[in-house]
């Protein structure tokens, strides 16, 4: 076990999933589902397509609900059926957690800085001036300062994403997750949206969880890495015993159609 393992083996669990069943009708999507992440973990999720990657992002950010079982973060629960509840209630919880989607989704007759504003202003409660400031601190870190007055049609698909990880840190979450945030990009616009994240992983202090097909990508920058299959976490370990050297026959298989595409 490394320190930085050891270290966060003692840290208080961040993300807590207890047995979590999701169901679509008839179909299963996640299976009875255990998952204990310590706060300031990058962990790594791999698996084909239909093993319930993104739908475990979405029922931690609280966008699904769920038939059974529990899910916290950062020790406060994530109900069942949470559209439910008051907002004021729902608030504090939601906002623990960032999520950057596929797609931008950004708000097209906004500019960038008035993207990333918005939210810190209107939820947060921030002063102008404050949710201001935030957009600058954010916009320098993702690299796109110069774009602050430009709108997303004036972007590129990398530009526009990196404006979407600028939006989610400037709410300040305990928790980030990225769902595929490259595979809505042309292929040379790839890197610059993870270097961007390779930089938030190494310089910040959060808990990180991504669904990725980028496997050099999470062997760099993720302390664990899990692989999924059927709604169910079937191989749990570091980024060399998964990725380089792993022991389970179907992750196996997994990695090396990756590899031939």
């Amino acid at each position: 076990m490394t320190d930085l393992t050891h270290t966060q083996s003692l840290a208080p669990v961040q993300i807590s999933l207890k047995q979590v069943v999701k169901s679509f009708g008839s179909t299963r999507i996640i299976d009875h589902l255990d998952l204990s992440i310590p706060q300031g973990q990058k962990v790594a999720l791999i698996g084909p397509s239909g093993s319930g990657k993104s739908t475990v992002l979405r029922l931690i950010k609280g966008l699904e609900s769920y038939q059974h079982g529990s899910i916290e973060v950062a020790g406060a629960p994530i109900p069942v059926k949470h559209w439910r509840w008051p907002s004021a209630r729902r608030a504090p919880v939601v906002h623990r957690v960032g999520m950057v989607f596929q797609h931008f989704n950004l708000f097209p007759h906004l500019t960038v800085q008035e993207n990333i504003t918005e939210a810190p202003f209107r939820v947060l409660k921030l002063s102008r001036e404050e949710a201001n400031a935030r957009a600058e601190q954010y916009l320098g870190l993702v690299g796109l300062s110069h774009k602050a007055d430009a709108f997303p049609s004036q972007l590129s698909g990398g530009q526009q994403q990196r404006v979407a990880i600028a939006r989610a840190l400037a709410m300040r979450p305990q928790v980030m997750l990225f769902d595929e945030v490259t595979s809505a990009l042309d292929p040379e616009l790839v890197g610059e949206v993870l270097a961007v994240i390779r930089a938030i992983a190494h310089e910040q202090q959060m808990t990180m969880l991504l669904v990725t097909h980028e496997m050099k990508f999470a062997q760099d920058i993720a302390d664990r890495v899990l692989f999924m299959e059927a709604g169910k976490i079937v191989a749990d370990g570091t980024p060399r015993q998964i990725l380089v050297n792993p022991d389970n026959e179907r992750t196996r298989r997994f990695l090396n159609l990756v590899e031939q595409r």
